[in-house]
């Protein structure tokens, strides 16, 4: 396989990885919506639209997991391959990137921003 080609497959798989992540993380704020007090008796808030929230945040992190290792190991499962740009497999493996928490309104409404590092 061409570099150019390899590079274009990472690059397609990166983005559906990144936009099955990003799908998750809005079915699971819809869900959380869902137990305050100002959405509870609304339609989006309903017993079938909860079981849909719960199917499809379960195949956005499948289909999420799935991109992840397909970029990671390759998809020929016969021969396990990594990540073929060096440069990224270094810099999101080992390098020991901050990670933030956001935690909007509390009592106090008050905004609270929590780091940590891996």
């Amino acid at each position: 396989m061409c570099g150019a080609c390899s590079d274009s497959k990472d690059l397609a798989n990166m983005g559906r990885a990144l936009d099955r992540f990003q799908a998750a993380t809005l079915r699971t704020s819809f869900m959380q919506r869902c137990y305050v007090a100002d959405f509870i008796n609304t339609w989006s808030c309903s017993s079938e639209r909860l079981a849909m929230y719960r199917s499809k945040l379960g195949l956005n992190i499948q289909l999420a997991g799935k991109y992840h290792q397909q970029l990671y190991l390759g998809t020929n499962a016969a021969h396990v391959q990594h990540f073929q740009d060096e440069r990224l497999l270094d810099y999101w493996t080992y390098n020991r990137l901050p990670e933030v928490q956001f935690y909007p309104g509390t009592i106090n409404d008050t905004n609270i921003f929590m780091g940590s590092s891996r």
